[in-house]
């Protein structure tokens, strides 16, 4: 798998580079202080880890779920909806 390559210029909507930096910088190292773990070895969906990542970077609700997707946004919303019980048995 190839890295991903940048399609805009140096600005997103307003948003220097610099910026983007930061903050996608800020949402690794709370991954990596939440999980115990180095990014490289967490395992996660990736539909989570971009519904995450919309959240961090402050866009709407409604935002997320264009990028997203349909059937996206419903999976995260299945799984962002499932309660634990006090005994850890999810229903």
């Amino acid at each position: 798998m190839s890295a991903i390559q940048p399609q805009y210029p140096q600005h997103i909507k307003g948003v220097e580079y610099f910026s983007m930096t930061k903050c996608l910088k800020h949402f690794r190292e709370t991954v990596e202080k939440e999980t115990g773990a180095p990014i490289q070895t967490v395992e996660m969906n990736l539909a989570l880890i971009l519904s995450d990542i919309c959240r961090w970077v402050g866009l709407s609700e409604e935002r997320r779920a264009e990028v997203l997707g349909k059937s996206a946004t419903a999976f995260v919303a299945s799984i962002e909806s499932e309660s634990i019980k006090p005994n850890g048995i999810k229903h």
